[in-house]
């Protein structure tokens, strides 16, 4: 079994609201990825720009706390 058809069963298993939300999940992660980026440019903060460019994690999340004003 390849990858490609692995995932394409996990896909499928999840019905059209389960990849409905998989699909915005992405969106939004990509989107706070950016969100990171553009901020931390803008601020010259560029140790936390690199955190969050080897953890992706770090840097979608401190996108979200942007949009939500938990942080700037």
């Amino acid at each position: 079994m390849t990858i490609r058809n692995s995932v394409d069963r996990w896909m499928a298993g999840l019905g059209a609201g389960g990849c409905l939300i998989w699909i915005v999940v992405m969106i939004a992660s990509v989107a706070g990825w950016v969100t990171h980026v553009v901020v931390c440019i803008k601020d010259e903060n560029w140790l936390f720009l690199i955190a969050g460019a080897i953890a992706a994690p770090v840097a979608v999340i401190h996108g979200w706390g942007v949009w939500f004003g938990w942080w700037g």
